[in-house]
């Protein structure tokens, strides 16, 4: 909804104010009296959208050629955890899979330990973004592999990728 109102006024103030206008020629010198140009900047938040949809564009398209269903990655607004404003970001089935069984792990630790409650203080801390990095490494950099090569492969993922990269230059350069 917003990006079609988006739309409809960007045409309206190009329509209103094109980018290069000439007021009037005087007819005895045919020279300009007066040139306006019209350049302006995208704000910093719509820059940000557009990288994160190239960014989700690509990974949609790569998970059609990924060779590892593993591999596939999803990417969505998740609200953060204890908090309901949403954030951006990527999760691989993998990453999801491995957050999941070391979640359990650690229950499975608090449950057998419940009848020394000293003892298993140790393992109320649920595993985070650092565990499961370091036991997915390996399967991180299969999948970083895997991206080059399928980007090598295919000319679409690789337009895609350049289509994001292209968006992600021009949020961070800004």
């Amino acid at each position: 909804m917003t990006s079609v109102y988006l739309r409809q006024l960007i045409g309206a103030l190009v329509a209103t104010f094109p980018l290069f206008s000439v007021a009037s020629v005087d007819d005895n010198n045919q020279q300009v009296i007066e040139r306006i140009e019209v350049i302006g900047e995208k704000p910093q938040y719509v820059l940000k959208l557009e990288m994160e949809s190239a960014k989700k564009d690509f990974y949609d398209l790569y998970n059609k050629f990924a060779s590892d269903d593993s591999f596939k990655t999803k990417c969505d607004k998740k609200p953060r955890h204890g908090s309901k404003i949403k954030s951006f970001k990527c999760e691989t089935r993998f990453t999801k899979e491995s957050f999941h069984s070391l979640t359990k792990q650690h229950i499975q630790l608090n449950i057998q330990d419940l009848k020394n409650p000293a003892y298993s203080l140790k393992y109320l801390s649920m595993p985070d973004a650092s565990d499961v990095r370091s036991v997915t490494n390996t399967k991180r950099k299969a999948q970083k592999a895997d991206i080059l090569t399928q980007i090598n492969e295919n000319p679409e993922l690789r337009a895609a990728f350049e289509r994001f990269a292209k968006k992600y230059d021009a949020y961070e350069n800004r």
